[in-house]
């Protein structure tokens, strides 16, 4: 195009075929003022975007799909890639009040490639509504104490772990579904805190295997860890014991300060 957006436009469009206002989610990203205020929408139209996203120091700003299942965020960003929590997640958000919105992000690192976040979220008030996460390890990083996020109707899918961190996160009405045996979360939170909270969730698995724990965590590292599961579904790959604690250092370790609950849990079924 000859040229960009009015500055201040408030409305972004992003599609791949060239019809919008940009052609990638992050040339959209760019033209944001940093700590944008007032709200913006960056509509992402259907397709499928190989792009790494860093939304550094933006606020305010909502990333609406047209569908959730044809607008694809994908990439394989890894440790081994781009080492350190901070770039090696395939979208990274650090600031405040920001959504995704009929979205998926699908980072396509292997199986074994290393750490590879879909998401990393460094702010407070993040809201993903409608979302599909998906990664070979570690999808979900709520990173740092004060961050806060609420996940509503999404899709968490991973191996080994689907989410950690040390912020205050709530799921409502989404599925967690496992591709292989290993544990939800590990919340390393801080006794002022909360930690992950999960009320009317589903706990699906991909195939036929068993061995997931609905946490891990070493006490003496993290002894204030934070996970409530509340009238969720659980299929019977979750280990009957729930709980899992790793000792790193010693087998003897004080666990009065954890907080692991669960309220009502059923089986797919009820």
């Amino acid at each position: 195009k000859a040229q960009g957006p009015a500055p201040g436009t408030g409305f972004l469009t992003v599609a791949a075929d060239g019809s919008g206002d940009f052609c990638t989610v992050q040339g959209a990203v760019d033209f944001l003022p940093a700590t944008s205020s007032p709200r913006a929408i960056v509509f992402i139209r259907n397709g499928v975007y190989p792009e790494i996203v860093n939304a550094n120091n933006r606020n305010n700003v909502t990333f609406r799909g047209e569908d959730r299942a044809h607008a694809v965020i994908t990439y394989a960003n890894n440790e081994n890639l781009n080492a350190g929590t901070a770039t090696r997640s395939l979208f990274n958000v650090v600031g405040n009040d920001v959504a995704l919105e009929n979205l998926t992000l699908i980072n396509t690192t292997p199986v074994g490639g290393s750490q590879a976040e879909a998401l990393r979220m460094v702010g407070r008030r993040f809201i993903a509504n409608h979302a599909e996460l998906d990664s070979p390890q570690d999808t979900l990083l709520i990173n740092s104490k004060g961050n806060s996020a609420y996940v509503y109707d999404s899709l968490l899918q991973g191996r080994g772990g689907l989410l950690w961190g040390s912020g205050t996160i709530v799921f409502q009405d989404c599925e967690l579904r496992a591709l292989a045996g290993g544990y939800i979360c590990q919340m390393r939170t801080a006794a002022t805190n909360y930690g992950a909270i999960f009320a009317d969730c589903s706990l699906t698995r991909a195939s036929a295997f068993s061995g997931q724990y609905l946490g891990r965590i070493d006490p003496n590292i993290y002894p204030d860890s934070a996970v409530a599961y509340l009238n969720c579904r659980m299929d019977d790959h979750i280990v009957a014991a729930g709980w899992r604690l790793d000792y790193y250092t010693n087998n003897v370790s004080p666990t009065n300060d954890l907080r692991f609950q669960e309220f009502q849990s059923t089986d797919l079924t009820g």
